[in-house]
C-alpha cells in the first residue's frame, strides 16, 4: 500500500508539474483544484474524478493556445486547429479531460523540433463520441515500442529516450485517465514521420 501512496503522489506531482509549466498564469488555481480531488483507492491509486462535473466544449481547445504559444516558441512549428463547427459539448470531468490533451500537446511538442502539430476535435453522432487527435510530424515511435508505450515508467529505448528523457509517466497517466473517463486512447506512429494520438470519449459519462 505504501508503495501505492508513493506511485500516486508521484503521477499527481508529474501532472501538476506538466499543467502548471505549460500554464504559468493558472498556476495557484489549478494547483488548488488538482489537490482538492482526493484519491480514492476504489478505482486505483490515481485521483478521483468527477465525471458529470463541468462540460467540456470543443471549441475550449483555442483555451490551449497560451499552451501551444509557449512551447512552440524557437520552433519551426505549424499549429493547426481543427475544430468543425458548431463544436461538440462533452460531459465529463473537463479538468481531467484538460490534463489528458495537455500531455498529448506537450508530448508533441517535445518530440517536434519542426513541421506540423495538428490538434482536432470530432464528433461521432452515431456512436454518441468525440474524438480528440494530437497529431505531430515528429520522431515518431519505433513500432516494437508502440504496444508498451502507456506503460508506467517505460521510455522509448535507445539514443531517443536519451535525447529527449523518455515519456515516464506522462503517457501511462493519460491512459488511466482517459479509461476513467470511460474512453479509450490510441496512437499510431512511424518513425521519422510522428505519431497520432486519438482519445475516444463518450458524450455524457455513465454512472
Amino acid at each position: 500500500m505504501r508503495g501505492h501512496n508513493v506511485l500516486a503522489s508521484l503521477v499527481l506531482l508529474w501532472s501538476t508539474t506538466c499543467v502548471l509549466w505549460a500554464r504559468p498564469a493558472f498556476a495557484i488555481p489549478v494547483f488548488a483544484r488538482l489537490y482538492n480531488k482526493p484519491c480514492s483507492a476504489c478505482h486505483t491509486v490515481y485521483p478521483q474524478l468527477n465525471p458529470a462535473g463541468e462540460d467540456f466544449r470543443a471549441h475550449g481547445l483555442h483555451g490551449f493556445t497560451p499552451i501551444v504559444d509557449q512551447l512552440r516558441q524557437g520552433k519551426e512549428i505549424e499549429v493547426v486547429w481543427d475544430c468543425l463547427a458548431p463544436p461538440p459539448t462533452i460531459e465529463t470531468d473537463a479538468l481531467r479531460l484538460e490534463q489528458v490533451l495537455t500531455n498529448l500537446i506537450t508530448n508533441a511538442f517535445k518530440f517536434t523540433s519542426r513541421g506540423t502539430i495538428t490538434i482536432r476535435a470530432r464528433s461521432d453522432a452515431a456512436r454518441e463520441r468525440v474524438v480528440f487527435v494530437v497529431a505531430d510530424t515528429g520522431i515518431g515511435i519505433p513500432e516494437h515500442e508502440l504496444l508498451h508505450i502507456f506503460d508506467e515508467s517505460r521510455q522509448v529505448d535507445g539514443s531517443m529516450s536519451r535525447a529527449y528523457g523518455g515519456m515516464g509517466l506522462g503517457l501511462a497517466l493519460v491512459r488511466k485517465l482517459t479509461s476513467l473517463l470511460q474512453g479509450e486512447i490510441t496512437v499510431a506512429s512511424q518513425v521519422g514521420q510522428g505519431s497520432v494520438f486519438t482519445v475516444t470519449l463518450p458524450l455524457r459519462s455513465v454512472s
